[in-house]
């Protein structure tokens, strides 16, 4: 009994274990113990998924079958690219973070993190600021500034 690893062709990065369970005797129970064994055995495995295959020929057509339907049902979903912009919604001193348009405004307005911190820091970028959003959420914006600010010197 052989657990081996293998690699296909349409998904690269992924592993995929193929076990075959051959019995060449005519007892029913020695089939039964080796069943079992293989079971205690791939414990330590991903759940391993089992093919009924009732020849060998039919070997490679249903383990191709199989991996086209498990292939559909199981797409790989891209991690979305965050860029550090993106966490600009969460630079307010407010209990919740700031709307998508708030946070979209202000990465109009000030290019880069370092931008919008020094705007934070100046009376025009305050004004500025409160101009495109309002003074309730520049003044939420300038607060979060001053307590990074502050952290930053200790």
């Amino acid at each position: 009994m052989r657990v081996r690893s293998v690699l296909l062709a349409e998904k690269r990065t992924n592993k995929y274990h193929v076990v075959a369970l051959v019995d060449n005797s005519n007892q029913s129970d020695g089939a039964l113990s080796k069943f079992s064994s293989l079971q205690s055995r791939l414990l330590d495995l991903q759940p391993v998924p089992v093919l009924l295959i009732l020849s060998i020929e039919s070997i490679l057509p249903t383990l191709h079958r199989y991996m086209q339907e498990f292939g559909k049902h199981c797409e790989i979903m891209p991690q979305p690219n965050l860029l550090p912009t993106s966490l600009v919604a969460y630079a307010t001193t407010s209990s919740q973070p700031l709307t998508q348009h708030n946070a979209n405004v202000l990465t109009d307005i000030c290019h880069s993190m370092r931008g919008l911190e020094e705007a934070t820091r100046t009376e025009s970028g305050r004004a500025t600021l409160a101009d495109f959003l309002g003074s309730v959420v520049a003044n939420d914006t300038v607060d979060f500034w001053e307590d990074e600010w502050i952290a930053q010197q200790c």
